[in-house]
């Protein structure tokens, strides 16, 4: 007989603060300066704060069932739902998934009354890594695209070391 034994339910304990806005300072910093000096330094500096970032990933959520929660903005997401993610034309017609930094960025992007999914770069990469050819960072009014190998060498730095 195996030796199971009863575990106590841990409390789903989201990544990051959803109480307090995401944004990305460090990282729209190093964008500017990797757009200014296009240095080895600078490109290291702006992978760094890639890795450390909280990104949005945008979602339709029009046919998706919720139900409210105690917060605001708190919803649980029935069953059967359909979440839209939203993607922008890669190379050939393929899919980018589009991280933004900040709000700012999605109203810039879209008009469209949208939701979010707040997820940290150790979550996202991996996830965009295995779905996409390429994601497209918008912060500070610029863009960033990365193909899915560079998306995979990011990932990997979150891999568990054997």
């Amino acid at each position: 007989m195996w030796p199971f034994s009863k575990r106590k339910r841990q409390p789903v304990v989201p990544p990051v603060d959803l109480n307090t806005p995401v944004t990305n300072p460090g990282l729209v910093q190093a964008m500017t300066a990797f757009a200014k000096d296009n240095s080895k330094d600078a490109f290291e500096k702006m992978l760094a704060e890639i890795c450390r970032a909280n990104f949005l990933v945008a979602t339709l959520m029009d046919e998706a069932r919720v139900t409210a929660k105690d917060g605001p903005g708190q919803v649980t997401i029935e069953k059967g739902s359909r979440i839209k993610v939203f993607e922008v034309e890669w190379e050939n017609g393929q899919s980018a998934l589009p991280l933004f930094t900040d709000w700012d960025e999605i109203r810039r992007f879209t008009d469209q009354p949208v939701s979010t999914l707040v997820m940290p770069a150790h979550q996202v990469l991996p996830f965009a890594a295995s779905r996409y050819p390429a994601i497209v960072i918008y912060a500070g009014g610029m863009t960033l695209p990365m193909l899915r190998d560079e998306i995979a060498q990011l990932a990997g730095k979150f891999a568990p070391q054997s």
